[in-house]
C-alpha cells in the first residue's frame, strides 16, 4: 500500500509541475482575451444549455478567443458554433499516446486569461 501511495504522490507532483498555474488573488478581469472552457460531462443537453455562456463572453469581450475542451460524445453538437474559436476533443482512450498528450499539454500551457469549468 505504501508503494502505491508513493507512486500516486510522484504522479501528482509531475502533473503539478507541468500543469499548474499561479492563482490570482484579484478577480478584476480588465479585458481578458483568451478563455478556456472545460466541459467535463457527457450530457449534451447541459452542454447546449451552456451556449448562452459562450454568447455572453463574445458579446461582453468581442475580441476574445474561446477554446473549449469537450468529450468526443459532445463534439458534434458544437462543431459549427459561431461563438467558439477552437475545440479540443478530450478522449480518455488516447491519453497514453505521446502525440495526443503533447498536444493536450501544449493546449493547457497556453496563457489563458480566464479558465471556466461550468
Amino acid at each position: 500500500m505504501a508503494k502505491k501511495n508513493a507512486v500516486s504522490k510522484f504522479i501528482n507532483l509531475v502533473l503539478r509541475i507541468f500543469l499548474s498555474k499561479k492563482n490570482i488573488s484579484s478577480f478584476d478581469l480588465d479585458s481578458p482575451r483568451k478563455f478556456l472552457i472545460v466541459r467535463q460531462h457527457n450530457q449534451l443537453g447541459d452542454l447546449l444549455a451552456g451556449v448562452s455562456l459562450f454568447r455572453a463572453i463574445k458579446e461582453t469581450y468581442p475580441q476574445s478567443d474561446i477554446t473549449l475542451i469537450v468529450s468526443p460524445f459532445n463534439y458534434p453538437g458544437l462543431i459549427k458554433n459561431k461563438f467558439i474559436d477552437r475545440i479540443f476533443i478530450f478522449d480518455k482512450k488516447k491519453i497514453l499516446k505521446p502525440g495526443y498528450i503533447t498536444e493536450l499539454f501544449k493546449l493547457l500551457r497556453e496563457s489563458y486569461d480566464v479558465a471556466i469549468v461550468p
